[in-house]
């Protein structure tokens, strides 16, 4: 069994290594640290489709495998990112082989104006 990542993994995880980085240094992250939260970071990561990453294609989202979505928490853990983050997710049921419990999802992908997901 081959446990190494992928040279897809491999590159997912430098791009978010480097956006945090660039965009949440140790000192934006005390800076937000009031708040929970830094909004500018908040809007990258919206804008390079990480909360789509987990909903499936068909939903408008990337499809992500569990491992993906692996790789990048714990990149934005590493950095101690102040990012939103959630135990659960309202896209939960699309992991589900529950045709009951995907409909009742709503018909297109969800929007944050407040920063929150």
């Amino acid at each position: 069994m081959d446990l190494k990542l992928s040279a897809e993994q491999r590159a997912l995880v430098a791009s978010f290594a480097e956006l945090l980085a660039k965009h949440a240094p140790p000192e934006r992250v005390r800076a937000a640290e009031p708040v929970g939260f830094d909004p500018v970071l908040w809007a990258v990561l919206r804008d390079v489709g990480v909360v789509e990453m987990a909903v499936p294609e068909e939903h408008g989202g990337w499809g992500a495998a569990l491992l993906d979505l692996v790789l990048v928490a714990e990149q934005v853990g590493a950095a101690v990112a102040p990012a939103p983050r959630s135990r659960t997710s309202p896209w939960t049921p699309m992991r589900s082989s529950s045709r009951a419990a995907r409909r009742r999802l709503p018909p297109s992908r969800p929007r944050s104006t407040t920063g929150w997901c």
